[in-house]
């Protein structure tokens, strides 16, 4: 006894239609969620009293720091980074620690402070390429497969 058209669960029912769409959708929401961020530069007098994290700072003398967090402070910009420092333990053991460590530097010499924000336009275009790929995937490997309900042309009998 073999099951029709009508109880198959392929990419032609309702069921196997309204699937691939969920997986669609929620492909494309986990790749918009997870977003995709650049950098942008901001004035250094811009910077608000509590800072920002994962900065890099460009100077008039061409250096550029890596900071994880900016904070002014006064005429100063305040970088804080952190440095892995080995400390061994009373019992023989060895630890590795982050330990943060600030750069002072002077407002007249910072050429431009670039912080990393979300970017919604990249992460919308990386989001529907994902979905487009696995639509063009699901279509290369299901590409063999009959439609079990197609009509097959003869006109009803009775």
């Amino acid at each position: 006894m073999s099951c029709g058209a009508e109880c198959r669960l392929g990419p032609t029912s309702a069921v196997g239609r309204w699937a691939r769409g969920f997986l669609g959708g929620l492909l494309f929401l986990l790749v918009l969620a997870g977003g995709c961020t650049s950098r942008h530069a901001i004035a250094p007098t811009a910077i608000p009293p509590e800072g920002f994290t994962g900065v890099r700072v460009v100077m008039l003398d061409g250096y550029t720091y890596h900071f994880a967090r900016v904070r002014p402070d006064g005429d100063e910009l305040v970088g804080t980074y952190l440095v892995v420092e080995e400390r061994i333990e009373a019992g023989g053991g060895v630890a590795y620690v982050d330990v943060a460590q600030e750069t002072r530097l002077p407002l007249s010499e910072v050429v431009e402070v670039q912080i990393k924000r979300r970017d919604w336009s990249k992460s919308f275009l990386v989001g529907a390429g994902a979905v487009i790929f696995g639509v063009w995937l699901r279509d290369l490997f299901d590409g063999g497969e009959e439609d079990d309900s197609a009509s097959t042309g003869k006109p009803p009998q009775g």
